[in-house]
């Protein structure tokens, strides 16, 4: 093949063609949101969720999805797993854990000037008691 030939437009046998739709594009971005926001807690459950079903749909009535498509899927389910797993060790380590709480209450009430008791209180929720 001649290098310095002007393309022409043919990208010979060996090229691999990559059909790109709008609901491909949307899942690539859903899944790098959820993958961005793993550590705020319930967010990757929403953006993966949006991502796994704009990669369905961008199967249109073809039989398989795209490579793009499916790897959108794929680092959606690590990303809402990720997600859970990392909330539930937060929640876990502050029930837990009273050196953990004390900090996290200290900083829920420099942010909001209320303890977790009061604000729980306010809200009309009670923790330990029948």
């Amino acid at each position: 093949m001649d290098t310095n030939a002007p393309f022409n437009g043919n990208l010979g046998p060996e090229a691999r063609v990559i059909k790109l739709n709008l609901f491909t594009i949307a899942a690539l971005i859903c899944t790098m949101l959820a993958f961005l926001m793993v550590l705020t807690g319930l967010m990757p459950i929403f953006f993966g969720s949006f991502a796994i079903i704009f990669a369905v749909l961008s199967k249109g009535k073809e039989m398989k999805m795209n490579r793009l498509a499916r790897s959108a899927v794929s680092g959606s389910i690590i990303s809402i797993l990720l997600g859970i797993v990392l909330t539930v060790a937060a929640v876990y380590t502050i029930i837990s854990d009273p050196k953990a709480r004390e900090i996290y209450n200290q900083t829920f009430e420099q942010n909001t000037g209320m303890t977790i008791e009061e604000y729980l209180q306010k809200t009309g929720i009670t923790l330990g008691e029948p």
